[in-house]
């Protein structure tokens, strides 16, 4: 007997792989053609004269006609919708980038007026009395710089 070693309760199924319970695994559906007829997948392509002159081949034609021009119309309005998506992307990435370098410069410009601000009093009561007064000037002209620059982006 070929199954000696196996167990009734384990089924076996020559030449064909199995999975690990036993079954056999599926295999993938051979010559699939997605979207036609599968009667006529084998079908002979060449018509001759006598085919053309009977009217089920010409419906056929027709049909088959009707169909590719409604699948063509159909991705035309995606090709014209992937453009319009594809200009918005651009457009979109264009403002992100100069909103990037706006956002720096706000965040650049407070830091740089907050450490100034911050600097000023230990600068007041230095050599050159000018010192402090300028560079709380300063920190303030870049805070409010700063400012102006988020207001725009908003």
């Amino acid at each position: 007997m070929p199954n000696e070693g196996a167990s009734p309760a384990e089924p076996v199924t020559a030449g064909k792989p199995q999975d690990v319970s036993g079954t056999p695994a599926p295999q993938p559906a051979a010559n699939v053609v997605s979207g036609s007829v599968q009667a006529l997948r084998d079908l002979r392509r060449e018509l001759t004269e006598d085919d053309l002159k009977n009217p089920g081949v010409v419906k056929l034609i027709l049909d088959r006609l009707d169909a590719a021009l409604t699948r063509c119309a159909g991705l035309e309005t995606y090709r014209e919708r992937f453009h319009e998506a594809d200009k918005e992307v651009a457009v979109l990435s264009e403002r992100t980038r100069s909103r990037t370098a706006l956002d720096i410069a706000w965040g650049g410009g407070v830091a740089v007026g907050a450490m100034c601000v911050g600097l000023a009093p230990g600068l007041w009561s230095g050599m050159p009395t000018w010192a402090g007064p300028v560079v709380l000037a300063v920190g303030i002209a870049l805070i409010a710089l700063g400012v102006t620059v988020r207001a725009a982006l908003r």
